[in-house]
């Protein structure tokens, strides 16, 4: 039997207030909907309401930092070594990207993939950082070496060790 809701008592499960008709499911949960339309009916989620003079204030603020916390994106660090192409070889730079946990200045630095590094972006648990990395033409190990001194990027002289890696040294090779 289907009943309506002036709203304040039901959400969506993405915390939204519902005001509308809803139904009692098959499953014993609540959906949105005269009738359950399965693939159609949205789940709804009872509202939680609290007595603040009680200790139900401790209650309210742990059911307020679990859904905010269910709702986080959790990023995994994907290592990733990159591929160049012929062409970039022909441009003879590529940029290489890197992150490592923001609240562990020993934590190790991380190759990522340019996909990810985008994907991080306002992500405040990892630090990223990235470099312009010659990998063709002249004077490579110098070029690379003078980006890793200038990289903002901590303690990327312990992670890039070998300032030729990816390249080809005579320019011969370059089609």
């Amino acid at each position: 039997m289907a009943k309506y809701t002036t709203g304040n008592e039901y959400t969506l499960l993405d915390g939204t207030d519902y005001k509308g008709d809803y139904c009692l499911g098959p499953d014993g949960n609540y959906y949105t909907g005269k009738q359950y339309v399965f693939g159609v009916s949205r789940t709804l989620k009872e509202k939680k309401f609290y007595d603040f003079n009680t200790t139900d204030q401790l209650v309210f603020e742990y059911d307020e930092l679990e859904s905010a916390y269910s709702k986080l994106e959790v990023i995994e660090l994907e290592a990733y070594f990159p591929q160049p192409t012929d062409k970039e070889y022909k441009d003879q730079i590529i940029t290489r990207y890197f992150a490592r946990k923001a609240n562990d200045k020993n934590s190790p630095i991380v190759e990522i993939s340019p996909k990810l590094y985008k994907k991080m972006v306002g992500y405040e648990y990892y630090i990223r950082g990235q470099i312009k990395w010659k990998i063709a033409g002249f004077d490579i190990a110098e070029f690379n070496n003078k980006q890793i001194e200038d990289s903002s990027f901590p303690k990327l002289s312990h992670y890039l060790k070998n300032p030729i890696q990816l390249s080809i040294r005579k320019r011969d090779d370059i089609v």
